[in-house]
C-alpha cells in the first residue's frame, strides 16, 4: 500500500483475472517467475492484494512466514470469483488522482488521500499515515455501526416489500369484491355501473403501475443491499484493516447515492374506496353523490437513512498527571443578592480579587469585591456580552446590538473608547499588550490594535460564516483558542492563523466559556455535558476537573487568573458565580 506505482500494474492484473476467471484459469504468479511454469497449479490459488500476485499454496506458505507480509490481505481460492473487487479498487484509489493509492487520512476533513493531495490540500492538516488510524477498524464502532446499518435497512425493504406485495394482492381481491357487489345493480344502474367501473379500473392500473414499479425498485435496492452485506463480510474477514476502513467509506457513498433514488417511494398502502358508503346503499337516488377515491395508510416502516460514518481521533483520557486539582473557596449566589434572578453569561476578574460581570437580564455590569459582596451595578448603555480585562483599570465589552467593541474605565465606569466592529460580535479576549482579539460573526476572528484598527491575521475558513456565538482566549505564545458551540468543538490556532488541532470529546457537549492556566493548558466549561473540562495545551489529552457531583451545573463563563491562581465559573445557568483554588 506504500508505493503508488503499484496501482497500474494492479489494475492490470485484474483485467488479467478478468480473463483467467472467464477460462477458469489461474496460474501461480511465484512459479511462473522462478520456475518458468505457465501451466495450471493442482495447489489451490490464492491472490494478495498488497503485493498484486497469485500464490499456489506452497508459495502463499513462503510468503506469509515474512514479517514484512504479515499483514497483507490474502484472497483464498475458493472467494476470488465472488470477491468485490471493483468495490475494492474504488476504495483504494484517491478521488481526485486515479492512478494512485490512497495512503494518508485526515481527521480534520475525514478524508483519505494521496501523496499528491498531501502536497496540494492538506499539508497544513494534522494529517496521519492509514496505519496509524485503522487499527482494530473491524472492531471499531464504525465498522460495526455500518453493518447493523445495512441489516436494519435491509430488514426494512424486506418488511417493506412484504407490505406492498400484499397491499396488490388485497387489491385484487378487494377489486373482485367490489365488481360483484357493483354487478347487482347492473339492471338498474347500468350506465352509473359502466361509468364507475371505468374510474375504478383507471384508478387501480395507475396505482397498481404505481406499486409494481415501486416492488421492482424495491427488488434492485434488496439485491444491492444484499450485495453490500456479503461484500462488507468477505472484506472484513480477509482484508487488512486500511482496506476495510476505505471500504466503508465506498460502501457509504453507495448507498447514500441508492438513498437518493429510494427517497421518492413512500411507505405507505393504498386502497380504493367509495367515497359515501350511505349514497352507495341508495344510488338510485344519490348516483351523482357517488364516487371513486384513493385512500393512503401510512405504514408503521422506518427505513433508517445511512450517514456517512467519520473516524473522529479521540483524545486520551487515562494516564493523565499533569492535569491540576481544584478546591471551592466560594459561590457567589447571584439570585440572593436581588429580589430578580440574574443571568451573568460572562464576567472578567482583576488583581485585587474584583469581578465585573455582565448582566443580561437586567442590562446592566454588575461589580463584586474579593469578599464576593456586590459592590455596584451600572445600567449599561446597549446589550453587552463579552467582557474582558486590559488593565488592572479598563475593561472591554462586545456590544452585540449595535456591531461594536466598548473600553470603560473601570474606577469610574465612564466609557473611554467605541470600535466599530460593523458586523455582530460576541467573544472578546486581550491578545498583547496593545491589542484585543474579537469573536465576530462573519470574519471569525478580528485582532483590533489601541487605536482601534484591524490588525491582519489569516482567520481559517472554519471560522468564517458560522452565524454564532464564538467564545474565546489567548494563552502566552499569542495561540487563539475557540469554543464552537453548536459544533461541540475546540479549535487552536497559532499566531499566524494556521489551525494546530481540533479537539473533540465524547465528555464535552455544549462547550461555552474557554480559557488559559499559567501552562497554556486550556479549560472549557461545558454548558450541555454539565462540566469543567482541563485539555493540554497540545489537545491530545483531557481530563473532567468538575462535574454534577462538584455542584457544576450548566457553565458559562470562566476565567483564570493568573495573578491569584484561581479558577473562576459562571455556574447554574449564570445565577451563581463559583471561584475554586487552582492546586
Amino acid at each position: 500500500m506504500g508505493n503508488n506505482g503499484a496501482l497500474v500494474p494492479f489494475r492490470k492484473r485484474y483485467r488479467s483475472l478478468d480473463e483467467r476467471m472467464a477460462e477458469k484459469v489461474i496460474v501461480c504468479d511465484a512459479c511462473k517467475i522462478e520456475l518458468k511454469i505457465s501451466k495450471p497449479s493442482d495447489a489451490p490459488i490464492t491472490l494478495c492484494l498488497d503485493c498484486n500476485l497469485y500464490f499456489c499454496k506452497p508459495c502463499a506458505d513462503h510468503h506469509s512466514k515474512f514479517p514484512l507480509f504479515a499483514n497483507h490481505s490474502i484472497i483464498p481460492s475458493e472467494s476470488i470469483f465472488e470477491f468485490p473487487f471493483d468495490l475494492m479498487f474504488r476504495a483504494m484509489t484517491c478521488n481526485a488522482h486515479s492512478d494512485k493509492l490512497k495512503e494518508y487520512y485526515c481527521p480534520f476533513h475525514c478524508e483519505a488521500f494521496c501523496f499528491s493531495c498531501l502536497i496540494e490540500s492538506h499539508r497544513l492538516c494534522d494529517f496521519r499515515k492509514l496505519k496509524d488510524v485503522t487499527g482494530n477498524v473491524r472492531l471499531s464502532h464504525v465498522f460495526t455501526d455500518l453493518r447493523n446499518r445495512i441489516g436494519s435497512k435491509y430488514d426494512s425493504i424486506k418488511n417493506l416489500l412484504r407490505t406492498k406485495t400484499a397491499n396488490i394482492e388485497g387489491l385484487l381481491i378487494e377489486k373482485i369484491k367490489f365488481e360483484i357487489k357493483l354487478k347487482s345493480f347492473i339492471s338498474e344502474v347500468n350506465q352509473w355501473v359502466s361509468d364507475i367501473t371505468h374510474q375504478h379500473e383507471l384508478l387501480f392500473h395507475f396505482v397498481t403501475e404505481n406499486l409494481t414499479r415501486e416492488l421492482n425498485e424495491l427488488h434492485m435496492h434488496e439485491t444491492e443491499l444484499l450485495k453490500h452485506k456479503e461484500d462488507l463480510d468477505h472484506i472484513s474477514t480477509k482484508c487488512s484493516e486500511d482496506k476495510i476502513f476505505l471500504s466503508i467509506f465506498e460502501i457509504e457513498n453507495a448507498l447514500r447515492n441508492q438513498d437518493l433514488v429510494i427517497k421518492h417511494i413512500e411507505s405507505n398502502c393504498v386502497d380504493i374506496r367509495i367515497s359515501d358508503e350511505v349514497a352507495f346503499e341508495s344510488l338510485l337516488h344519490q348516483l351523482k353523490e357517488v364516487k371513486i377515491n384513493l385512500f393512503q395508510t401510512t405504514l408503521n416502516i422506518d427505513i433508517p437513512q445511512l450517514t456517512p460514518a467519520q473516524l473522529i481521533l479521540q483524545p486520551e483520557l487515562h494516564g493523565i498527571h499533569d492535569a491540576p486539582r481544584l478546591h471551592l473557596r466560594m459561590d457567589i449566589a447571584f439570585q440572593e443578592i436581588d429580589s430578580q434572578d440574574g443571568l451573568i453569561r460572562n464576567f472578567t476578574t482583576f488583581q485585587n480579587g474584583q469581578i465585573i460581570a455582565v448582566d443580561e437580564k437586567h442590562d446592566c455590569l454588575v461589580e463584586f469585591n474579593k469578599e464576593g459582596i456586590l459592590e455596584r451595578n451600572v445600567k449599561m448603555q446597549s446589550k453587552y456580552f463579552g467582557i474582558t480585562k486590559i488593565t488592572q483599570d479598563i475593561f472591554a465589552v462586545t456590544d452585540s446590538e449595535n456591531d461594536s467593541v466598548e473600553i470603560y474605565d473601570k474606577h469610574t465606569m465612564n466609557l473611554i473608547k467605541h470600535v466599530y466592529t460593523v458586523e455582530k460580535c460576541s467573544g472578546i479576549a486581550k491578545y498583547s499588550d496593545n491589542s484585543i482579539v474579537v469573536g465576530c460573526n462573519s470574519t471569525g476572528i478580528r485582532i483590533i490594535d489601541s487605536t482601534g484598527n484591524n490588525i491582519a491575521y489569516n482567520c481559517p475558513n472554519k471560522l468564517m460564516q458560522l452565524n454564532q456565538t464564538l467564545l474565546l482566549t489567548v494563552d502566552d505564545e499569542c495561540r487563539i483558542f475557540c469554543s464552537l458551540t453548536k459544533d461541540n468543538s475546540v479549535i487552536a490556532l497559532d499566531s499566524t492563523g494556521k489551525l494546530m488541532f481540533t479537539f473533540r470529546s465524547e465528555k464535552l457537549k455544549g462547550p461555552y466559556g474557554i480559557t488559559v492556566d499559567r501552562g497554556n493548558n486550556i479549560l472549557v466549561a461545558g454548558s450541555d455535558s454539565n462540566n469543567i473540562v482541563w485539555i493540554r495545551r497540545d489537545g491530545k489529552k483531557c481530563k473532567e476537573l468538575l462535574t454534577t457531583r462538584d455542584g457544576i451545573w450548566c457553565p458559562y463563563g470562566i476565567e483564570y487568573n493568573k495573578q491569584l491562581n484561581i479558577l473562576v465559573i459562571c455556574n447554574c445557568r449564570g445565577s451563581k458565580i463559583s471561584i475554586y483554588e487552582y492546586l
